[in-house]
């Protein structure tokens, strides 16, 4: 006789904070939906049912009825519905009184909503640490689910992948449930018949007494959203020819709800796993350079026949390499770690405060894990998403500044090692601002928060290599380059173009990251073109080592300034950048003075670059005024030249305009920052911020001083 297997499905739904209704509404009508009421109609398969938290609220908001679809699948025992983090944060890299929170947020919002008390918690992008048992159990958890991966790196032997385990953290405990990795690829994107094959392999295979499972919980966007899927999983009937296969298994299989099986097996044993998450988010957290010896020691391997017993232990890299990776999404998490602690600090300063709660959840929206990381989804390069998250972010943090400042005026300038990367940093606050000022790179910023809006000014992404540019490149030389209408089912491989020419767009910031206050003294020949391009040719070095900062606070002003050294080859430079804040405004104060030495004349162009981030490149809402008047093309995306007394970048959707005023007539060159990265549908072009560079032609005659000031100002439109 045939031994037995059980089958436990699942999804896994999740849009994140800041993405666009209309893109939620398509997943909703294209795969969410149709989904349910295909499974609703085999009620003997049973699968298990997650959705984020910010995901139902959408849901709630503009698609209620999709709960009335579930309730009745829940009541007849055919899904259990998994709890996790609301806001689909990271689990590790949040602090664990916020994991515990959002845990027991949604937990509560399913008893509340279903009737039922989860019990099972869906990992965000399986990225799992060694202390996550203590904080789970915590928060009520008894198992969760991880890829084979996980296991398969820790030892564990192939045969016995298809069991239950259990794991610990000081004696706090969960069961651990192993998704397979072959039916990841299998499910939907190959015919049923091959998942039945794979399935009874896995019982005729068990030994006597064995019940093993085939674990398949993954993203409910694959039946309906990633490419072709729609027409593949419902018009050519994928999901109903898979549905039927399963109701047409023999007694040999078995459908269970996760918490089903864990009540039927023992654990196979424990399992002790090392930071992981699946296979191919620990190869995106490598540079481009670790990503392709990870390839390339891959391939000597399969030309080995070694590949499958040792690609485990060749693990790739952990997700925090995200942040070593890409240093914006580095401020980014160490930013929310610093609203984190104020809004804790708050909450110890008035625990009935409603701004406290308001805070608190402004904060979960802000530990949504999509711009925190990038993969073969947009992730940290959409700004749309990093907007959203950077936004709530500052409205946690002016509501916490609320309790613990008061809310008259204040400024306050600290120095600490504010992302972490063994430098000083200097933050000044103020009711009006938050701005992070670096020393060591020449006392530029690369946040300027305007509190009220919530708005980071410079939230942009510098150009940078990506692995898979060389895809890119050698698709397009080959001609193998395809439109998203004409790939094949696979995100992984296929190499789709979402308009021709993205090529010409794949230049590089040389690792810098791009902000404001950016100096440089570039060759008075020096050209747009260059600039952009990064061939421009320097006059001399500017802020070579660690700017010298000093911070000076009377009464409702705070000022910084940096001094530091310009080398050309006739001598040297003092220069000096006085940078002044004042409480309750949003209007800062910026001034240069160079100093020279010796009696050579030294020339230059100094020029001063602000990243702008206006969200929408070609809008018409977004748009560049230079002394009140539109250039020929004002679009934030145009790139040009103009000399004025006063520079507005206006964004229209906020009913804002960052404004620029120059002690005299100033040169102005303007280019907008193109990423091209890749999503689910394809590569793409995105818009990341207008650059501007102020230009001052510097002249020093012998032993001579120059100087250069401007006002910065955020204001509001009408």
């Amino acid at each position: 006789m045939a031994g037995r297997a059980a089958f436990i499905f699942g999804i896994h739904n999740h849009q994140p904070v800041g993405n666009f209704d209309h893109v939620i509404e398509e997943a909703y009508q294209k795969s969410y939906l149709p989904f349910l009421k295909a499974m609703a109609a085999h009620p003997r398969i049973k699968f298990c049912v997650h959705t984020s938290g910010c995901l139902w609220d959408w849901m709630l908001a503009h698609r209620a009825e999709w709960v009335e679809v579930l309730k009745p699948l829940v009541a007849r025992g055919q899904v259990e519905m998994l709890t996790g983090a609301y806001q689909e944060p990271i689990f590790p890299v949040i602090p664990d009184r916020d994991l515990e929170g959002q845990v027991r947020k949604l937990t509560d919002f399913l008893h509340k909503t279903f009737g039922v008390v989860p019990t099972g918690a869906w990992l965000t992008e399986r990225v799992w640490e060694p202390h996550l048992p203590a904080v789970l159990k915590r928060a009520g958890i008894g198992y969760t689910l991880v890829d084979d991966w996980h296991l398969k790196g820790a030892g564990v032997a192939p045969a016995d992948l298809h069991g239950a385990f259990v794991t610990d953290h000081l004696g706090a405990t969960v069961r651990i449930l192993p998704i397979d990795e072959r039916l990841r690829y299998l499910v939907p994107f190959r015919e049923p018949e091959e998942t039945l094959a794979h399935l009874k392999g896995l019982a005729e295979t068990a030994p006597p007494g064995g019940f093993p499972a085939g674990v398949l919980v993954d993203d409910g966007e694959k039946f309906g959203v990633w490419p072709e899927t729609h027409t593949w999983v419902f018009v050519r009937g994928w999901l109903d020819r898979f549905l039927a296969a399963l109701d047409g298994a023999g007694d040999w299989l078995e459908f269970l709800t996760p918490s089903e099986y864990l009540d039927r097996v023992r654990p196979v044993g424990p399992v002790y796993m090392g930071t992981a998450s699946y296979s191919e988010m620990m190869e995106w957290a490598l540079p481009p350079a670790g990503q392709r010896a990870m390839g390339t020691a891959h391939g000597a391997l399969k030309a080995a026949g070694a590949l499958e017993a040792a690609a485990p232990y060749l693990k790739g890299g952990t997700w925090r390499g995200f942040q070593a990776k890409y240093p914006e999404a580095n401020w980014l998490h160490k930013k929310m770690l610093r609203v984190s602690e104020k809004v804790a600090a708050a909450e110890q300063r008035g625990p009935g405060d409603a701004r406290v709660a308001a805070a608190r959840e402004a904060l979960w929206r802000g530990q949504c894990n999509c711009p925190y990381w990038h993969g073969v989804f947009g992730g940290l390069y959409l700004n749309n998403v990093r907007y959203a998250v950077w936004h709530n972010l500052i409205e946690a943090e002016r509501l916490a500044d609320e309790i613990l400042h008061g809310t008259a005026p204040w400024i306050e300038i600290t120095e600490p090692d504010a992302d972490a990367d063994g430098e000083k940093e200097l933050v000044v606050e103020s009711d009006a601002l938050s701005v992070l000022l670096r020393p060591a790179e020449g006392g530029s910023a690369s946040s300027w928060e305007v509190r009220a809006k919530g708005w980071n000014i410079l939230d942009t992404l510098g150009r940078r290599e990506e692995a898979y540019h060389a895809k890119l490149a050698e698709a397009v030389r080959t001609g193998t380059a395809a439109a998203p209408a004409e790939a094949a089912l696979s995100i992984h491989d296929l190499v789709r173009v979402k308009e021709p020419g993205l090529e010409r767009y794949l230049a590089y910031d040389q690792g810098r990251r791009r902000g404001a206050l950016q100096d440089r003294l570039l060759a008075p020949e020096a050209t747009l073109a260059g600039v952009r391009d990064g061939s421009a040719a320097a006059a001399a070095t500017l802020w070579a080592t660690r700017a010298e900062a000093v911070i000076g606070i009377k009464g409702r002003t705070g000022s910084v300034v940096f001094t530091g050294r310009a080398e050309w080859p006739e001598g040297g430079c003092d220069v000096f950048k006085q940078v002044g804040f004042m409480a309750g405004s949003r209007r800062v104060t910026i001034g240069y003075e160079l100093e020279a030495e010796g009696p050579a004349p030294r020339r230059a162009l100094l020029a001063v670059e602000w990243n702008i981030g206006l969200l929408a490149g070609d809008a018409p809402d977004r748009y560049l005024l230079a002394d009140g008047k539109k250039p020929d093309d004002p679009r934030a995306c145009a790139e040009g030249e103009c000399t004025a007394t006063v520079i507005e970048a206006v964004d229209g959707w906020q009913r804002l305009a960052v404004r620029f005023e120059f002690a005299a007539p100033t040169r102005v060159w303007r280019y907008p920052v193109w990423t091209v990265s890749q999503s689910e549908g394809g590569f793409e072009r995105t818009y990341q911020s207008t650059v501007l560079l102020f230009l001052h032609p510097v002249d020093l005659a012998a032993d001579g001083t120059d100087s250069f000031s401007f006002t910065h100002d955020v204001l509001d439109l009408p």
